[in-house]
């Protein structure tokens, strides 16, 4: 099993890096909103559709696979790490300083928050 396999299981977390990024160097956190409500699904309009089942012995392989609990880790230090980020931002007066604004940060809060919900779940059935 290569890197390429557990590939596919990093976009959660680049979606936090991206958010990260985008909001430290272009303080425009409406982009993060944007690129997950339609750039995304245009792209994903545009790939090929993919119906193929991991066989049950790759199943069995990355079940064991250490590399899979990475990207569910890193979701969970970077929402809290955000969620933090932007609560500091709105309290301080520096994020959030108009009704739509605030929403954004609302609104992505939420989109990462639900990505951060995939992933717990993810680890509840690591237990």
């Amino acid at each position: 099993m290569t890197w390429l396999d557990v590939l596919p299981y990093f976009n959660a977390p680049m979606a936090f890096v991206m958010a990260a990024i985008v909001e430290y160097f272009g303080c425009n956190y409406f982009i993060s909103v944007w690129i997950s409500y339609v750039l995304m699904p245009f792209v994903d309009s545009l790939l090929p559709l993919d119906n193929k089942n991991v066989s049950k012995e790759a199943q069995k392989k990355f079940e064991k696979d250490w590399r899979f609990k990475v990207p569910l880790y890193f979701v969970l230090v970077m929402d809290f790490t955000l969620y933090f980020y932007i609560l500091h931002g709105i309290t301080t007066g520096r994020l959030g300083k108009t009704y739509f604004e605030f929403a954004v940060y609302v609104i992505g809060g939420a989109i990462l928050g639900a990505t951060n919900t995939t992933a717990g779940h993810e680890l509840f059935h690591k237990r």
